[in-house]
């Protein structure tokens, strides 16, 4: 997941969680004074409006860069990677690069005002739900 497509994926994903929270509400109001509904419904509208980003997703690989003058040693804070005999290790580092990209956990974050909406409306397994099928992750485990 290349960072430029996170952005893409962020602003649809956050379209996506909106829209259900704001279909939530309307299911849930049965009941609930107009004053309460009011209330809900403008502070959906003034988090609707938000300029910034309320949802970054991350997809993190640790320290590999991929260029054709590897060092002949990485380390992070769980292992080292490092080159027989001293020599470049690039076919090394590929490979350790590629089983980072193939099992990097995929990470989405919700800035407080969008969380506090989520919490709100939404059942954590409908939130899961809808982060998968809008990042097309339905067959991630």
């Amino acid at each position: 997941m290349r960072p430029a497509s996170r952005i893409v994926y962020a602003a649809r994903l956050q379209e996506v969680l909106i829209d259900a929270a704001k279909r939530s509400l309307a299911t849930r109001s049965q009941g609930a004074s107009i004053g309460m509904l009011d209330a809900l419904q403008q502070r959906i509208g003034e988090v609707e409006c938000m300029i910034e980003p309320l949802v970054v997703i991350d997809f993190p690989s640790r320290g590999i860069p991929k260029e054709p003058n590897a060092p002949t040693e990485i380390g992070d804070a769980l292992r080292k990677y490092f080159a027989v005999g001293g020599r470049p290790a690039t076919k090394e580092f590929d490979l350790a690069r590629r089983m980072q990209m193939d099992h990097a956990t995929l990470r989405v974050y919700a800035a407080p005002e969008l969380h506090e909406m989520l919490l709100r409306f939404l059942p954590s397994n409908e939130v899961e739900r809808i982060v998968r099928s809008t990042l097309d992750l339905a067959g991630s485990g």
